[in-house]
């Protein structure tokens, strides 16, 4: 599914339900709308995909804490560039599927500990360039 490229669509645009019409939904592709401050909980409920972009959207703060730990467990792209994300949660060292990780141009310092970890064994593209690490 994509619905990138509209700025108009916001957290408050889409219905609790949204998640319940993409049963088996596999990429949800979300660039450039205007999502945030937090990722819409209906969208975290697809607990099927395996690739979510949420590249400049309207994300502030810390990535939510669950991914990895109650939402998208089967995840292989996530990719959240352009943003402003100043943590990510510690859940994200808990994916094992996932192969790349883009978190370009956020406001991140550091990342957890544990973050990446043994557990994430199919991670071969980490992106953090255009950040704020030490």
């Amino acid at each position: 599914l994509d619905i990138g490229r509209n700025p108009k669509l916001t957290n408050d645009s889409l219905p609790d339900s949204f998640h319940t019409q993409f049963p088996s939904l596999l990429e949800l592709w979300c660039d450039d709308c205007s999502f945030g401050p937090t990722i819409p909980n209906t969208l975290l409920q697809m607990h099927h995909v395996h690739v979510v972009r949420m590249t400049m959207n309207k994300l502030e703060g810390q990535l939510e804490q669950g991914i990895g730990i109650k939402y998208w467990n089967h995840i292989r792209v996530l990719a959240m560039d352009g943003n402003k994300l100043d943590s990510i949660g510690k859940g994200i060292g808990r994916l094992e599927y996932l192969e790349k990780l883009h978190l370009r141009q956020n406001k991140l310092r550091l990342l957890p500990e544990g973050v990446p970890s043994a557990a994430n064994t199919s991670l071969t593209m980490l992106c953090l360039s255009s950040n704020l690490l030490t």
